[in-house]
């Protein structure tokens, strides 16, 4: 590692030298009025680019903001007025307060939009307290994050994902189970394509559709729930209304295409894609007769309707599918097939309506279908070995959910909704490979979970602003399960102080609870079998705590600084002596410190620096004795630079290292039954794995470098884009898992069983290309 800070520490200096942080603020101030009557326009948003920094009009129309030497464009918005924009040069040769006079027009969602109405409470600075916002552009241009915007969030402080070949999210040492993603205000259990067949390794979210990505950890909004680590919130966009366009990209896994534009009579837009994964067809004569190679494909859209000035119904859907068939060839002795088909439906209507300026009230009905069918069978007879897998997944939800936003001064913000959920989930996962052990990634030999019910969800959360320095949030929330008849109330608070208008001191805490679902079979911290346990369990409830501080030491220039502290009551634990079946059994503690330097903006440089350091364990109720999470990040470093050669070239090179994954050795074989089923029985007997204690080793550090240089021109009709990405430019061997395999799977005690040690890694040096149209 140490000759590796010596190749990145010129980097280093660029995005971290103190002579660029000298403090030299100058202060900006004026009012806001209307045109026609020169009354003072109170709430008026006032935005300033670059730096994305903000503020609102006081109830007399002014406003006053402390800004570094330079140049910006300000934007004056108001509902039921027209856009308003300047450009200021600090510092100023007057130091008058400006006026600005805006024009009155109706309230129209094209004129101010009402996103931006309902964004003023994400504008406010207590809304973005352990918020990432991550912009489309960033993850387009990231270098070998294969434009998944869950890949993209894994380069910030505190969070990691399983492995290259996984988008699984995790943060702060939670497990994938214990992170909720949210599309468009509407959860999505699996969010993830080619989940069995290839790990997760893609998400199921086009980032030629995606308006915004915001990561939300801590003690986050009351509006979320249900998960006890992190929300990751996707926002689609609306189609262009003013022209049509198209769009066509390949990258290293898909092939992608979008189309969109106004609907007719000026009634709204439209925006529809198909994305494609194309390994199959370029490796198509490889495979054997009767094979289908693995594949996904997904037809996404979205219709937005103005009803009215004040009035929009917006309509989304979603629909993927994949599969794969894999059959051995006629040369290979073993009997081999592996078969996948899976398909995902989503469909989310939305109503949203402004009402007396004010109010913002939103109604959404959303329907949500996923199934999964996976069998996997291998035997050889000369080493008596077999494997069997058989997975079945089918899950129905309906969700209703309703939201009002109201702004009710300058001071105050009130928001609340509520939101009933139908479940009905059928799950059977069974597992036959008793002569394999894998080091981290463990599946359960039997899990079943069948569940028809309903649960319900509401919120209520304010927003105060004290002066010009704090802002306080409070928030309520309340989550039912008919499934376990039982609601939590789960209280949260957050709170922001602005210091000699350098520093902003933040604190955020929250008791937010889960209930387990079906999807905990597959990603929790172990393999949960929950048949036969729903009557036993309760919530599993987080404590969250973060403190830090945060400031802009200079132009373009961010830094934050937080602590966190997680406790995890009524943990869930496997019973292991009695297959699996989980219990509201253990505890957890999560600590840790988290940096984070980003440079936005500029003509040449731009990137971050982030780093973190924790510790994440649990123990059982009964023990003393604390085992590492699965998922614990002990280290972390990332260090991202890009580069803008000159108008048509840049380049960007992003380098990872983290500390070593824990996992699981063994300390030899047992006799176990040959029927994993415990109620059948068949007398038969086979030799397996006897794990040691868990967690017990850690894998070496993961390394990476990626690099991407990118051209862009302006063609006759719209933008070309091409660009080379270097995947692992240093070809570090990143361990991904061990398996060891038994040299003969049955027999009886008088048998030699030895074991044998395979490893698997990550990605290689892979060179891929890119391509891109707009027009």
């Amino acid at each position: 590692m140490p000759k590796y800070i010596f190749k990145f520490f010129p980097l280093i200096f660029i995005l971290y030298n103190p002579a660029l942080f000298a403090s030299n603020l100058e202060t900006f101030s004026g009012r806001i009025i209307n045109a026609k009557t020169n009354e003072a326009l109170p709430g008026a948003n006032i935005q300033i680019s670059p730096g994305n920094r903000g503020t609102a009009a006081n109830n007399q129309g002014i406003f006053i903001i402390e800004l570094a030497h330079g140049s910006y464009r300000v934007k004056v918005t108001c509902i039921g007025y027209k856009a308003h924009t300047l450009s200021i040069t600090l510092p100023a040769k007057s130091s008058v307060p400006v006026a600005i006079a805006m024009e009155p027009e109706a309230i129209l969602f094209d004129a101010v939009e009402i996103a931006a109405d309902k964004d003023r409470f994400q504008k406010l600075s207590v809304e973005q307290i352990d918020v990432t916002q991550i912009r489309t552009d960033d993850i387009l241009s990231l270098p070998g994050a294969f434009d998944d915007p869950i890949r993209a969030a894994q380069i910030y402080s505190g969070t990691g994902g399983a492995s290259d070949f996984t988008s699984f999210l995790t943060t702060r040492g939670s497990s994938p189970a214990q992170n909720q993603v949210v599309m468009d205000g509407i959860s999505v259990p699996n969010p993830y394509r080619m989940r069995i067949a290839m790990g997760g390794g893609l998400s199921l979210f086009n980032p030629k559709t995606i308006e915004n990505v915001n990561l939300h950890m801590g003690g986050y909004s009351a509006q979320f729930g249900n998960a006890l680590a992190s929300i990751l919130e996707v926002n689609t966009r609306a189609g262009n209304k003013h022209k049509r366009s198209y769009g066509f990209s390949l990258n290293l896994t898909d092939l992608n295409s979008s189309a969109e534009g106004p609907l007719p009579e000026k009634w709204g837009s439209y925006l529809f894609s198909f994305r494609r994964t194309y390994f199959d067809l370029l490796a198509s004569g490889f495979a054997t007769d009767g094979s289908v190679l693995p594949f996904s494909q997904e037809f996404s859209g979205k219709l937005v309707f103005n009803l009215s000035p004040t009035t929009r119904f917006t309509a989304n859907f979603l629909k993927s599918n994949e599969e794969m068939n894999l059959l051995a060839g006629t040369n290979n002795p073993a009997d081999f097939n592996s078969s996948e088909n899976a398909g995902l439906a989503l469909y989310n209507f939305s109503l949203q309506s402004i009402l007396w300026k004010r109010w913002l009230f939103e109604t959404r009905l959303a329907y949500y279908k996923d199934e999964t069918r996976f069998h996997t069978y291998r035997s050889n007879a000369d080493a008596e070995e077999f494997a069997v897998q058989d997975v079945f997944a089918n899950n129905n939800r309906w969700h209703l959910k309703q939201k009002v936003n109201l702004e009710i001064n300058q001071t105050y913000w009130l928001q609340a909704g509520s939101s009933i959920i139908k479940d009905k989930t059928i799950s059977d996962f069974r597992l036959r490979a008793n002569w394999i052990h894998n080091a981290r990634n463990e599946y359960p030999t039997f899990a079943q979970y069948e569940n028809e019910s309903w649960s319900s969800e509401s919120f209520v959360e304010m927003i105060a602003k004290y002066g010009r320095h704090t802002e306080i949030r409070l928030g309520m929330r309340y989550d039912f399960s008919a499934a376990y008849n039982q609601g939590q109330w789960g209280p949260r608070f957050n709170i922001i102080q602005q210091v000699f208008s350098l520093f902003r001191l933040k604190a955020s805490w929250g008791k937010i609870y889960q209930y387990p679902n079906y999807m905990s079979i597959y990603t929790h911290e172990f393999p949960l079998n929950l048949d036969r346990a729903l009557d036993s369990l309760t919530a599993e409830v987080s404590y969250q705590h973060v403190a830090g501080l945060e400031t802009r030491i200079a132009r373009n220039y961010k830094l934050s600084f937080d602590g966190y502290y997680t406790r995890i009551e009524n943990m869930l634990l496997p019973d292991e002596r009695n297959n699996n079946l989980p219990m509201n059994s253990g505890k957890s503690i999560a600590r840790g410190v988290e940096l984070l330097l980003e440079k936005n903006g500029g003509r040449i440089f731009t990137g971050l620096v982030s780093y973190t350091t924790g510790s994440s364990r649990y123990r059982n109720y009964d023990s003393k004795i604390w085992t590492r999470s699965k998922y614990e990040l002990t280290r972390s470093l990332t260090v991202l630079a890009n580069a803008k050669i000159n108008k048509r070239w840049q380049a960007s090179l992003l380098w990872r290292y983290a500390s070593g994954m824990p996992y699981t050795n063994f300390n030899g074989t047992m006799l176990r039954h040959f029927n994993s089923d415990l109620d059948v029985l068949d007398g038969r007997f086979i030799f397996t794995f006897a794990n040691d204690e868990r967690n017990n080793a850690l894998f070496p550090s993961y390394k990476r470098l990626d690099g991407r240089i990118s051209y862009s021109k302006k063609i006759k009709y719209g933008k070309m884009l091409l660009y080379l990405d270097l995947i692992n430019l240093l070809n570090h061997e990143n361990l991904y898992e061990i398996i060891w395999s038994l040299s003969n799977g049955q027999g009886d005690d008088s048998e030699t069983i030895t074991a044998e040690r395979h490893e698997l890694y990550m990605l290689p040096f892979l060179p891929s290309f890119g391509l891109s149209f707009d027009f």
